[in-house]
């Protein structure tokens, strides 16, 4: 008569947790992130109300204002 053995398709070990300190790292790491994207939103916006004078006293053009505007604040 034929044996048949039978295997666990499934880990037997038990799941393991992230260790804490690299859970709070992440959660750190992703909410300096997004602080500096809001942080980058808000110059876009401000530079965007820039007048004609204000962009003299630093020396930029309206062509590279509205170059600046347009790449995703994400990108820095």
């Amino acid at each position: 008569m034929a044996v048949a053995l039978h295997h666990s398709l499934t880990n037997t070990q038990p799941f393991a947790r992230p260790a804490r300190g690299l859970v709070e790292r992440a959660r750190d790491g992703l909410a300096r992130l997004v602080v500096l994207w809001l942080e980058r939103h808000a110059d876009l916006r401000a530079i965007e109300r820039m007048s004609e004078r204000d962009l003299r006293d630093i020396r930029a053009t309206r062509w590279e204002l509205r170059r600046e505007l347009s790449r995703p604040f994400w990108r820095g």
